[in-house]
């Protein structure tokens, strides 16, 4: 479980390039469901075929997370950015950031 966690959280999912985590997520759940598919969103659909006597479950969670886009690069090689969900910009200083391409490729 550890090691899922970890790799999860270190798995790259800005809002609209959550491919990795889903790959992820896919490869765990894969045995324990009995049908898996990823809809026109990117949503990814699990469902588990009951005994039809109990109630029925949803488990609903997001894959993506909060990220910054690069809006243009200055000649000096600064980065104007701008956020993508809810971050604060006074919480980025001194933070180390991953810059993906149009892609998703680090």
């Amino acid at each position: 479980m550890e090691h899922l966690l970890k790799t999860l959280m270190e798995a790259l999912g800005p809002s609209g390039s959550e491919v990795p985590v889903r790959t992820i997520i896919m490869k765990e759940i894969k045995p324990y469901v009995d049908e898996l598919s990823v809809d026109k969103f990117g949503n990814l659909i699990a469902h588990k075929k009951g005994t039809g006597k109990g109630e029925k479950v949803v488990f609903v969670a997001h894959m993506d997370e909060i990220a910054l886009m690069v809006k243009s690069v200055e000649d000096n090689g600064q980065m104007r950015i701008s956020t993508v969900g809810g971050i604060s910009p006074v919480t980025l200083v001194g933070q180390l950031v991953a810059v993906l391409d149009r892609n998703g490729k680090q």
